[in-house]
């Protein structure tokens, strides 16, 4: 079976192993914030490494003679519009990140790697926002042609076994079989080792003197009592006993005496005169 030519299958497998890897980093790059700078700068250099591997691709499809179809009818033209679908996928993700980047209100500097600056294109900001939806769309319609073109690939090599999986393999080894499909998951999982670890949770902070006024106005007047603050009603101290209520027998009065009060009962001066002015107990009349 007549295979591509090296240099395509070698351009291939590169271009789907860092499209895995971009995919597994695009996903979380809106979420980092200033933390995914030095990410976000390998997000672009290796966009533009896709960019100019497919031109390179391409150059190789129409320069080199490829096998021909293997399928007619509408399973070749859906693989057709699948292939044509990556093509615009490869080229028009890394353009529109590019434009985005070019009409972003704060102009970040490029370079390719940290060695080569790429320049910003002409673009008004007015099409920053259409940039970033077809950056985005762009994206999502790339994913969805990629696992197309997986299960075509599986369906021909497990149901059909036509052997079409391998004219893209450099010789028919059941090692490369397993290594190079292995390139696309090292990609991915690349791109997701080396996201940021998420930013800790920030602590509790301490409650505002305007949410304590706010407590401390629904609780009942009780607990409100601060020690500056007279004492209410309720926490008044209770009053003295009156003057009166603390010596509750009557002050004796001259020529009157009382039966509750002590001049009832006599003293002992007055019986001895009592008994020196009677002596047979009798009272002159």
């Amino acid at each position: 079976m007549q295979r591509y030519s090296r240099l395509a299958i070698f351009l291939h497998w590169a271009i789907a192993a860092l499209l895995a890897f971009q995919i597994a980093v695009g996903w979380a790059l809106e979420d980092l914030g200033a933390r995914g700078f030095a990410l976000f700068q390998w997000h672009k250099s290796i966009g533009i490494s896709i960019l100019l591997l497919t031109f390179a691709r391409i150059a190789i499809r129409y320069w080199k003679p490829r096998p021909a179809p293997v399928e007619g009818g509408w399973q070749g033209a859906l693989a057709k519009a699948v292939h044509a679908g990556l093509y615009l996928f490869m080229l028009g993700a890394p353009l529109t990140g590019w434009a985005l980047v070019s009409t972003a209100k704060v102009k970040v500097p490029t370079l390719i790697f940290g060695i080569v600056p790429l320049p910003h294109l002409p673009l008004p900001m007015s099409t920053h926002e259409l940039a970033e939806g077809g950056h985005g769309l762009i994206a999502w319609l790339g994913i969805a042609l990629f696992a197309l073109h997986v299960a075509g690939a599986l369906r021909h090599h497990v149901l059909m076994r036509d052997g079409l999986l391998w004219r893209m393999m450099p010789a028919r080894s059941p090692l490369l079989l397993f290594a190079l499909p292995a390139l696309i998951a090292l990609g991915f999982v690349l791109g997701r080792a080396i996201l940021p670890e998420p930013a800790p949770k920030a602590a509790a902070s301490p409650a505002k003197p305007e949410a304590v006024g706010a407590v401390e106005k629904r609780r009942p007047p009780m607990q409100r009592r601060s020690p500056t603050t007279p004492p209410t009603p309720r926490h008044r101290p209770k009053p003295t006993m009156p003057q009166r209520l603390r010596n509750p027998l009557p002050r004796r009065l001259p020529g009157r005496c009382s039966r509750a009060g002590p001049s009832a009962f006599p003293s002992a001066t007055a019986a001895r005169r009592s008994a020196a002015a009677f002596p047979n107990g009798r009272r002159r009349s």
